[in-house]
């Protein structure tokens, strides 16, 4: 109990040094929007998909979407929504 303050302190000290040696990468500026503490992930932006992306922008929830199909993920990026194109399970391995 004593120690959490200095804990985090310590989480931040290195938090900083980390952000300051990390190397850019290409979707740096697409993940800006997922800094929240907690998010979802909608796997597959169909029909339902969608929808449920309305409903957790309505309800203030970050998320991201994966749609293995090039088609709904440039549907679902002209809507605004954070969306990626891939196969989640083939991302897993």
């Amino acid at each position: 109990m004593i120690l959490a303050p200095f804990m985090n302190l310590l989480e931040e000290s290195i938090k900083k040094r980390l952000r300051k040696n990390r190397k850019p990468t290409p979707t740096d500026g697409l993940i800006t929007q997922l800094d929240a503490e907690y998010f979802s992930i909608l796997t597959g932006f169909g029909q339902v998909g969608r929808r449920v992306g309305k409903i957790l922008v309505a309800g203030g929830a970050t998320h991201l979407a994966l749609d293995s199909t090039l088609i709904s993920s440039q549907r679902g990026r002209k809507m605004g929504f954070l969306l990626f194109t891939g196969m989640l399970a083939a991302m897993m391995c």
